[in-house]
């Protein structure tokens, strides 16, 4: 299953520790998370090229069957691949990809496997999911949202009602997350996170959870923001401003970050993709949130082990109050208390 340390908790991810020493060590894990190395069987299905998405698919199939060929009468899939199998069958674009994935999920249930099951029936809990199938279906944005970033999520699903939107949304996040840029990838995302936990959104920090660590991320820095680099930290103070109150931002906070001699200090250029990575982030957690965006199939509170009731089901939010108690997970999972995050 996808590592969900207490990097989830979205409204503690803001709290740097006010009371307690910045340069404190941390006493985080150092691993790599489980997750990349696991997901790296799924890369190849991103491929442009359709013999080696063909080539790729052909062994996921094997490397699937053979782990439930090695077991013997008490099969076993890693949760992990189980959960990626799970997101590819709902929201792939490409229909060979998508059936082989519903097979493989099949076959590991008739084995004797628990399936996770999908606690939501759709990307949004406010528009039927079936006037996104029917407006958005297979769209060639999508497919491309796919092959550039390894999956469709809900927001881009939700988004593909206005192709056109849709289309300019997906070029713009690929340039702030993807292209040259001065600042690092895995700091790209990082910063996204913290301006989605100032949302309360544990929607976005899953999401870029996962993409941080992909693009090398350390894993100890997603235990809360007193374990990033100071530098990293000094941007709390406009998180804060930007997200709630961006009319008092004045020249002194820009002239803090960028005066000379100091440390940790920010270039204006790098400081100009940080704000602009704040600024599309905090937007992004209001449209997630205002169109009732719902978990990922793979997320915390996007899946369960067992047979959900109709009550389980997420109706209202992207991320139900009552999520941790039906999945297991606790205030830390789940996102709406801790000290961790908030500056």
């Amino acid at each position: 299953m996808l590592d969900m340390t207490p990097v989830l908790s979205a409204s503690g991810w803001d709290r740097s520790r006010e009371h307690d020493n910045e340069d404190q060590d941390c006493e985080c894990p150092q691993s790599k998370s489980e997750t990349v190395n696991k997901s790296r069987k799924f890369y190849r299905l991103c491929s442009r090229d359709e013999k080696e998405r063909a080539a790729a698919l052909e062994a996921l199939t094997k490397s699937v069957l053979s782990s439930l060929g090695q077991h013997g009468d008490s099969a076993r899939i890693d949760e992990d691949t189980l959960l990626q199998l799970l997101q590819v069958a709902k929201t792939c674009p490409f229909p060979d990809i998508r059936e082989r994935a519903a097979e493989l999920l099949k076959t590991a249930q008739d084995h004797g496997v628990d399936i996770p099951q999908p606690l939501a029936s759709g990307p949004s809990a406010f528009i039927p999911t079936e006037e996104i199938l029917e407006q958005g279906g297979d769209q060639p944005v999508l497919m491309e949202a796919f092959l550039s970033m390894g999956r469709v999520d809900h927001v881009t699903m939700v988004m593909a009602l206005h192709p056109a939107y849709l289309s300019c949304f997906l070029r713009t996040q690929q340039a702030l997350l993807q292209f040259d840029g001065p600042l690092p990838c895995h700091w790209r995302h990082y910063i996204v996170i913290m301006a989605a936990a100032r949302h309360h959104c544990s929607y976005l920090v899953q999401l870029h959870r996962c993409w941080f660590l992909q693009a090398g991320g350390d894993e100890s820095w997603l235990q809360g923001l007193h374990c990033a680099p100071p530098k990293l930290r000094r941007l709390g103070p406009i998180n804060k401003l930007l997200a709630h109150r961006p009319w008092l931002l004045s020249p002194e906070h820009i002239q803090e970050l960028v005066s000379p001699g100091s440390e940790d200090r920010w270039s204006l250029a790098e400081l100009i993709q940080a704000v602009v990575l704040l600024a599309h982030s905090h937007s992004l957690s209001s449209f997630v949130w205002g169109c009732g965006v719902n978990p990922e199939p793979d997320h915390m509170a996007g899946h369960a082990f067992q047979p959900p009731s109709p009550s389980a089901r997420p109706s209202h939010s992207p991320m139900p109050e009552d999520a941790a108690s039906r999945t297991g997970g606790s205030d830390a999972v789940t996102g709406v208390r801790g000290p961790e995050w908030r500056s």
